[in-house]
């Protein structure tokens, strides 16, 4: 279960160095297009990437969880 708890303590960072390498960015630059995040400013193609790596790390959590649960 540590490693359950352990995947949704370093979530944050993760999704961010994902989206990071992804996309080229600076730390800065992705706090500053989260920020315009709530106004929409993501291009049609960093808005996939946000949404791919989301989705990436749903998956990670997910297999952990399905792992313990077929214990």
């Amino acid at each position: 279960m540590k490693d359950i708890h352990q995947l949704f303590s370093n979530s944050g960072k993760s999704f961010r160095e994902m989206v990071s390498i992804e996309c080229g960015y600076s730390e800065a630059t992705f706090y500053r297009k989260l920020s315009f995040f709530k106004k929409s400013k993501l291009s049609n193609a960093e808005r996939a990437v946000f949404l791919e790596m989301a989705e990436h790390l749903v998956d990670e959590i997910t297999d952990c969880i399905n792992k313990h649960r077929n214990r």
